[in-house]
Formats: C-alpha cells, sequence, structure tokens
C-alpha cells in the first residue's frame, strides 16, 4: 500500500478527516503534508486538522475533534434536537469552568459536579458523532437563560408532543438545577 492509499484509508476510518498525527503515523513529515494539499488529497481545516478535498467541512465536527471536551448546548443543540427552527446566531458550547475554547462561541462554563450530566453522543448534520446535552438538560439550561417567553414556550410544546420525550428525567434534572418548582408548572399546562 502506498501512501496515498494509507491516507485514503485513515481519512475512510477518520469520516473524512485526518491529524497531522495521523500522519506522522504513516511515516509522513510535516513539510510533506503540504504536498498532499497541493495534490488536491486534503485541505486544511484548522491547526493540525485536514479534509478528505471532496468532502464538505462540518463544523459541529471539526470544533469537536479541536475541543474533545467542548458539549453542545443551549440554543444549538435545540436546534440540533429539532425542538426550534430558529437556526443559531453563534454556535451555544458548554465547559468546564477552568477550560477555555477560542473562536467566536458563545461558551457556557459550569461546575464539574453539572457538566457531565445529559451529554449524549450525536449524528451532526453531516452524521459526525458529536457531543451535546440531551432534550432534557437543554430545557433546563432553556429556564436558566433570559429569553422571550412565547419562544420559550414554544419549545416546550415541541418537546412535549415527542414521542421520545422523557419527563422523569427532566423533573429529575429539574430537581438538580433547582427548577422543579417552574417545570411542574410548565408540564402541566
Amino acid at each position: 500500500m502506498n501512501r496515498v492509499e494509507k491516507i485514503k484509508a485513515v481519512l475512510v476510518r477518520n469520516q473524512g478527516y485526518i491529524t497531522t498525527d495521523d500522519f506522522l503515523k504513516l511515516n509522513i513529515c510535516k513539510p510533506m503534508i503540504k504536498k498532499y494539499i497541493e495534490m488536491g488529497l486534503v485541505r486544511k481545516v484548522h491547526h493540525g486538522l485536514f479534509i478528505d478535498n471532496t468532502l464538505l467541512e462540518d463544523d459541529y465536527f471539526i470544533l469537536q475533534k479541536m475541543y474533545p471536551s467542548v458539549v453542545f448546548s443551549h440554543m444549538t443543540a435545540l436546534y440540533l434536537w429539532k425542538l426550534t427552527t430558529d437556526f443559531p446566531v453563534d454556535i451555544d458550547l458548554t465547559v468546564v469552568k477552568d477550560k477555555k475554547v477560542r473562536g467566536d462561541y458563545k461558551v457556557h462554563h459550569v461546575d464539574s459536579k453539572y457538566y457531565d450530566l445529559g451529554i449524549v453522543s450525536f449524528k451532526s448534520p453531516f452524521d459526525n458523532p458529536i457531543r451535546l446535552y440531551n432534550m432534557e438538560r437543554c430545557l433546563c439550561d432553556l429556564f436558566r437563560m433570559k429569553m422571550d417567553t412565547e419562544k420559550r414556550e414554544k419549545i416546550v410544546r415541541h418537546y412535549l408532543n415527542r414521542k421520545d420525550k422523557d419527563i422523569e428525567r427532566l423533573m429529575e434534572y429539574s430537581k438538580v438545577f433547582h427548577l422543579d418548582k417552574i417545570m411542574s408548572k410548565v408540564i402541566e399546562k
């Protein structure tokens, strides 16, 4: 198997992406990566990350690769769950308090005791694996942020009309975030 075939095999295995480390494991030094860019085999999408030149970039997946600890949250996650049709202006991310994320994102910092609550694996719009909060966690976050009441109620209605809703989990999370009284009233409507 020649180098191009090896690169293509890595691209197939990694949803069309390859890192500088992957190149180095194939005994391809950093200066040689430029050769494969010039050949049109790959293109650079971020520092240390390249994509098969025939594919479109998946911003969610790229962000997840660059910052493995980020969790898509708030309006971004609600959009991905199809609980709102409003495309998020900014990408909402949640990280533990001491983590930093560079870029033009809406970063939410949480205490480590709340960070893991509700993280699920999800498929991005390009069918790549990303991490985001489940619907119930998103609803709790929704009630902890400032938002138009009508918009919030519409999102809740969408959730309550879904077959895959989990009211028991929602109430459990509501207690954790001290929202149980508010959430009980919303669900009773």
